[in-house]
């Protein structure tokens, strides 16, 4: 299909928020947790794809958001940071399996780092549209600045305005971060020390997902109570 792009944000130093619309109708149907595959212009067939979780919660128009993270030395996201509103791109169809189950009466646990919070960020949306969700929701978001933190201000309100929803920021490298310091695992590991039931769902960097899915089962979870997508 074809896209437009609209407006962008910075986020972060690395980080954009790229606002697109879906030009051939009024309404992009997805289930939150779905990505798109965008062509690249300028690149060669066999490498001009790239996939990108929609990070925005799925609503009666054709507007949405992506959250891409410069690599600078890729082929790919160069291109992106020089585009205008205005640019068109060929867009998929959303897609993918990385969606909540439908547990309501089970906590559920979002765990990520960097921009593997984008899917999470459009399952809180469409979540919360409902007022405060009847189980606890924690969002354990894992970077290594403050500077880092992607959507801190929308979380923060967020988690005053829905008691049950809980924001856990946590950062490796800032030595004046007064928050939580380390790393995702020991906040889901102390959550849930009792091992009662909950549906955790992974996303981000490769050894964070592996790690996390390692600890799960030795906490005695089975893969039917935990999901995962990789971000590297």
């Amino acid at each position: 299909m074809d896209t437009v792009l609209t407006k962008i944000q910075k986020e972060s130093e690395h980080v954009m928020r790229f606002y697109f619309e879906a030009t051939d109708r009024n309404v992009l149907q997805f289930v939150p947790g779905q990505f798109v595959i965008f062509t690249i212009p300028g690149l060669a067939e066999f490498q001009n794809t790239r996939s990108y979780s929609i990070a925005s919660a799925p609503g009666k128009h054709a507007q949405f958001e992506l959250c891409i993270s410069l690599n600078p030395n890729g082929i790919a996201t160069p291109i992106l940071w020089k585009l205008k509103p205005g640019d068109h791109f060929e867009m998929s169809e959303p897609q993918g399996n990385f969606i909540m189950q439908n547990a309501p009466e089970l906590e559920t646990v979002f765990i990520c780092t960097g921009t593997g919070i984008a899917p999470f960020r459009s399952m809180l949306g469409h979540l919360l549209e409902n007022g405060n969700p009847s189980k606890p929701v924690h969002l354990i978001f894992g970077n290594r600045f403050e500077n880092d933190i992607l959507y801190r201000e929308e979380f923060e309100k967020l988690a005053k305005e829905f008691s049950n929803f809980h924001f856990h920021p946590v950062l490796s490298r800032d030595a004046n971060w007064i928050g939580t310091k380390g790393y995702v695992h020991q906040v889901y590991q102390q959550l849930f020390a009792d091992g009662r039931d909950a549906r955790f769902y992974i996303c981000g960097w490769k050894d964070m997902c592996s790690d996390a899915r390692r600890n799960l089962k030795e906490m005695g979870y089975n893969r039917q109570q935990y999901f995962f997508e990789l971000y590297d």
